[in-house]
């Protein structure tokens, strides 16, 4: 399933998980809530770039405040 949800699996793999999944329903719902969290950290885990400005401007803050 691993290889799956990360896209690196054969398609002949994907048709064996997608037969279990029709008929086990708590697979169903697992495989899903796997891949709903996959996503979520996708979107939310991502790196954002700061401003230099804005890096500098905190870190002589914290200097004054020391």
């Amino acid at each position: 399933m691993e290889s799956i949800l990360d896209g690196e699996a054969a398609l002949e793999d994907r048709h064996v998980l997608d037969e279990k999944l029709a008929k086990c329903q708590p697979c169903f719902e697992h495989f899903h809530l796997e891949r709903a969290i996959r996503e979520v950290l996708k979107t939310k885990c991502t790196k954002h770039l700061v401003p230099t400005e804005l890096v500098d401007s905190i870190r002589q803050k914290i200097q004054e405040i020391k």
